[in-house]
């Protein structure tokens, strides 16, 4: 809960001691507040028997596991014998069974109280700073639980009396002494029942109280059933209706859900909402800027401001027709309204959930306001109280407001002065609500009957102890990575970002559902956005400047990969984030840098209808069924991160077709003169065509294609045709990543290929006979390079081809092969790329002069993306030779430059 109360009482003692006043009416009001709780999972567990033991050198934790199997009713306590929820409840409906066994003493605190079953505490168990109570208990067996209490008397047996709490199933070992094990019953401090329950006794101590609320007293998402809202929002909406409060302010809490939603979830509990920078264009959806209290003669006006950052980590605002305005303007245009009004109020009271930064600038441009409550680091756990005497000040004059707290209930004493219409003095008096206070009765039974039907199925053991040791407790950085990867894997993006997670509020230890859900408690929907590999490398050079979690792609490195596999200039990548971490940082501003988008490319963000919680629940859940919770870890921390996945793709270099034909007039002998070409040109036939595909896959140990290339261009008339290129190839090629050869550089790795080369038409030797079509097959064997970010391709080794026309008369020809591919982007978004095949020939006993020593060929293209799958390229291709007989042994050039209109880029298949 978060609530604030004012109670007006005489307080002529306090101002005789106050000189120049004594012809003033001043009345004295009690505020007490509670604030950015949370709802029900505001409890916090302290568990300071951890750093108890941490404090004697002789102590040492080997076992400490959380457990959820836990009931306690007043001095009662019941632990499951296997520690699980279910079990527990069984035994709730068996309590009449239970016998006694024995007798223990359970050294307690506040925070918790330890339980050694029947045996004797250990010497150190009671000498911790934690633990200084020593309770006698008697210890009865029931069926599947043990139950600890008095001597005399019985709990109450129906489920909506217990409290279903965390413990904790230890084992700690003293020096040489050997290992002793116990269980720890947490007893939680702020918890929702015990702060409702010493609220209402304050009303009852002061009914004339004012009651204000300043959000964030509800529990957001689920943290055990997906895409919902928490089960427990009913339980704090009634809670809040029975505190009666004159004023509310809802937070981002109430409102995750979006405005139209909570508040026709908050309309039957008639609660008094109020937002002062709150402006709508729907009126059922309006709500007023402030509210006038009037207790014991004064006048207390309470405003309240929410971050005009929610408008971005909740687009269901903006949906509704909801705008937060500036607060400091709101704030100041209201203060002066009511300080117009005929009776001003006697003190302004601000209320926020808002951000530390935004609070200063509360505090330093708001006129006219005495209170802020919203400051969420006041430790109001160490505080007893503190004062404030205040100078007058006109209400318009620059004075900065006094700053309380939110964590607690927290009692406020204002001395006002209603004639004067201003504040005299603040008083503030934290009022802890420990582990050991009495709860509400009825909040409670509706927590616990929530926790009955939806704990058992999440109480189950999820993630081991952190790999920092068995007693470890899990961090931010190291849980966020968890959760980076596992959507990593259950997406198949290449690169996951996500907003910081916070870091979880368990002990250290292995982590159950219950525990992991509860981090997770998010209504966070992943989405996809795909960015052209050009844009991605922006994308990553960008991310350090930002505090995001990453995964799939180190941002900032030199050498950027994707999934393990350098950048693809011909690829789209896949980024996966949530539609909270685009809206509320600045990676929705980096998605949307860089060139505009062209036509034809996918356009994002793509919603993948799944929220975070889901896939990071089901998707742990299966690997920890599958393999268990230690190697589920493994899995996700150490070997994920480092991993290749399986990649189908479909590879198109280029492809391009061009037909014409061209029809000349039926007699052009009678127009040879006339100075017209289309009038005299012969009737032709042009074919142009290029293409250049492959279908390739690559793992962690193996990557293959099969390529197939091929280029022809004729032009034909009636009397001749004249080719102007004739060329086919069909190759497969398999390259080792995990064999090496020794001594080879650590860059390289094995390779072979299969090539078969040939052409579509056969040549003319010139006098008329045709040449045997080439058919050419060869097997090449030796090293290939890693692929960079700009060399996709280098591989040299020796070869061995065979010409199949000529089986019976040519022998096999040995040489040595080079084949090269590179890309480099230049500038925004065009690109340079470079294709190469060099053949080296060794001589053979029978050479004749269709034999080359040396056959390359080279292409160099620049290309300007028009769209996706479409580019216009401008390239020169060049093809040397060189023969090996006396005949041929000259140097041999062509050349082909070029524009073109062509098809490329890549399509993932499948992984």
């Amino acid at each position: 809960m978060h609530l604030v109360w004012l109670y007006a009482l005489s307080a002529a003692p306090l101002l005789a001691e106050t000189p120049n006043v004594a012809q003033l009416s001043p009345t004295t009001l009690t505020v007490l507040s509670a604030g950015g709780s949370g709802g029900v999972s505001s409890g916090r567990y302290a568990w300071e028997l951890l750093r108890s033991i941490g404090e004697q050198p002789s102590l040492s934790v080997e076992e400490v596991r959380l457990i959820h199997g836990v009931a306690a009713q007043g001095p009662w306590t019941l632990v499951a014998d296997d520690n699980y929820v279910q079990s527990l409840l069984i035994a709730l409906g068996q309590m009449s069974a239970c016998s006694t066994i024995g007798e223990t003493i359970s050294p307690s605190g506040p925070n918790e109280a330890l339980l050694f079953g029947t045996n004797p505490p250990p010497s150190w168990a009671l000498n911790l700073r934690s633990a200084q109570t020593q309770t006698p208990l008697t210890v009865r067996r029931c069926p599947g639980a043990t139950l600890y209490g008095p001597a005399e008397g019985q709990p109450d047996p129906s489920l909506g009396a217990w409290e279903l709490r965390q413990g904790l199933r230890m084992t700690v070992r003293d020096g040489e002494r050997g290992p002793a094990d116990l269980t720890v019953v947490g007893r939680p401090t702020q918890e929702a029942s015990r702060t409702h329950a010493r609220a209402l006794r304050f009303l009852e101590e002061h009914p004339d109280a004012i009651v204000v609320n300043a959000g964030n007293s509800l529990d957001g998402a689920s943290s055990v059933v997906d895409g919902a809202l928490s089960y427990h929002r009913p339980t704090g909406l009634r809670a809040l209706s029975e505190a009666r409060p004159d004023a509310y302010l809802p937070g981002l809490n109430e409102l995750a859900a979006g405005p139209r939603a909570f508040l026709d979830e908050a309309r039957p509990y008639d609660l008094p909402l109020l937002a002062t920078n709150w402006s709508s264009t729907d009126p059922a959806l309006a709500l007023p800027a402030s509210v006038m209290v009037q207790r014991g003669g004064a006048r207390v006006a309470v405003l309240g401001v929410l971050d005009p950052a929610l408008m971005e980590r909740l687009p269901s605002m903006a949906a509704d027709g909801v705008t937060l305005t500036d607060p400091v303007a709101a704030l100041n245009a209201e203060i002066s309204r009511l300080q117009a009004l005929p009776e001003p109020p006697d003190a302004v009271l601000l209320l926020t959930t808002a951000p530390a930064a935004l609070q200063d600038q509360l505090r330093r441009k708001v006129r006219g306001a005495d209170l802020l409550i919203g400051d969420s680091s006041f430790a109001t756990l160490r505080v007893a109280s503190e004062t404030w005497v205040m100078r007058p000040t006109a209400r318009a004059e620059k004075g900065a407001a006094v700053t309380l707290p939110l964590d607690g209930l927290l009692s406020v004493s204002l001395v006002v002065d209603p004639d004067a219409h201003r504040v005299l003095e603040v008083k503030a008096e934290p009022l802890l609500v420990r582990g050991d206070a009495a709860v509400d009765p009825a909040t409670t039974a509706a927590i616990t009957a929530v926790r009955a039907e939806l704990y058992p199925d999440l109480d189950r053991p999820l993630l081991p102890a952190p790999p920092e040791g068995p007693a470890a407790a899990w961090t931010s950085a190291s849980f966020g990575q968890l959760v980076c990867e596992v959507v990593r894997e259950r997406t198949g993006a290449e690169l996951v970002v996500l907003a910081p997670r916070p870091t979880p509020r368990v002990p250290p230890g292995p982590l159950t559902a219950l525990a992991v859900g509860d981090a997770l408690a998010t209504l966070e929907r992943l989405e996809a956005h795909p960015v052209p590999a050009d844009r991605y490398a922006d994308l990553l050079n960008a991310l350090p400047a930002v505090d995001l979690v990453t995964c799939g792609s180190v941002p900032g490195a030199a050498f950027p990969l994707a999934g393990g596999r350098p950048l693809d200039t011909s690829r789209t990548y896949t980024v996966v984030t949530t539609d909270l971490t685009r809206q509320s940082t600045a990676l929705g501003a980096l998605l949307k840098a860089g060139p505009p988008p062209r036509p034809l490319d996918p356009r994002g963000p793509v919603p993948l209808q799944l929220t975070l919680h889901a896939a990071v629940m089901d998707t742990l859940s299966e690997a920890v069924a599958a393999d268990g919770p230690n190697a589920a870890m493994q899995h996700y921390l150490v070997e994920r991160p480092k991993a290749i996945d399986p990649l189908w793709l479909l590879r198109v270099r280029g492809l391009s077709f061009e037909s014409t034909r061209f029809d000349g007039v039926n007699d052009p002998t009678p127009f040879a003169s006339v100075p017209e070409t289309l009038a005299v040109s012969p009737s032709s036939f042009t074919l142009s065509t290029a293409a250049d595909l492959s279908l390739e896959y690559g793992s962690a140990a193996w990557a293959w294609d099969l390529r197939g290339r091929g280029a022809y261009s004729v032009v034909r008339t009636s009397d001749a045709a004249q080719e102007a290129s004739d060329d086919w190839r069909l190759s497969t090629s398999l390259v080792s990543r995990r064999l090496t050869l020794p001594g080879a550089p650590g860059a390289w790795a094995p390779y072979g290929e299969l090539l078969y080369d040939s052409e579509w038409t056969p040549t003319d030797d010139g006098a008329g006979a045709q040449n045997p079509r080439q058919a050419d097959l060869s097997v090449a064997l030796g090293l290939g390079a890693a692929p960079t970010r700009t060399l996709r391709r280098l591989r040299l080794g020796g070869f061995a081809n065979r010409d199949l026309n000529q089986l019976s008369t040519k022998p096999t020809e040995l040489g040595l092969r080079l084949d090269l591919e590179a890309s480099q982007r230049l500038g925004e978004v065009a690109r340079l790329s470079a294709l190469g095949d060099v053949m080296v020939f060794a001589s053979t006993a029978n050479d004749d002069p269709s034999d080359l020593r040396l056959r390359a060929w080279g292409e160099l293209r620049l290309s300007l993306p028009l769209a996706r799958w479409l580019e216009v390229s401008v390239y020169s291709q060049g093809f040397v030779i060189y023969g090996r007989h006396p005949d041929n042994e000259v140097w041999g050039f062509a050349s082909t430059t070029g524009a073109t209109l062509t098809a490329s880029g890549s399509a993932t298949l499948g992984r």
